[in-house]
């Protein structure tokens, strides 16, 4: 996983509920429906990386888990880092959690 830079002050509370966020999602032993985890992956994506340019020559023919992980990214596309985070957020209190 990438390492996240240090947020602005305004953001650090949601910066650490973030990072808790990953760990407790990376470390859960619950069996996780693949929608689930394509929104977990594409907001983490997003809050991490932020519009970076994907080009669809990375997904090889005939790959489709890369096709979905692709898809998952375009529509997410456009929030801003702090919109994906409080978005990750929400997905791990709902599904890993209970508290959603």
């Amino acid at each position: 996983m990438p390492r996240l830079s240090s947020p602005p002050v305004k953001n650090k509370q949601l910066h650490r509920d973030f990072k808790a966020a990953v760990t407790t999602a990376a470390e859960t032993k619950k069996q996780l429906a693949p929608d689930v985890l394509l929104l977990l992956y594409a907001y983490y994506k997003q809050a991490t990386d932020s519009d970076q340019p994907i080009s669809i020559h990375t997904v090889a023919e005939n790959d489709l888990r890369t096709a979905f992980k692709y898809n998952a990214i375009l529509q997410v596309r456009g929030l801003d880092k702090e919109e994906a985070m409080q978005e990750y957020i929400r997905i791990v209190n709902k599904f890993i959690v209970g508290n959603g």
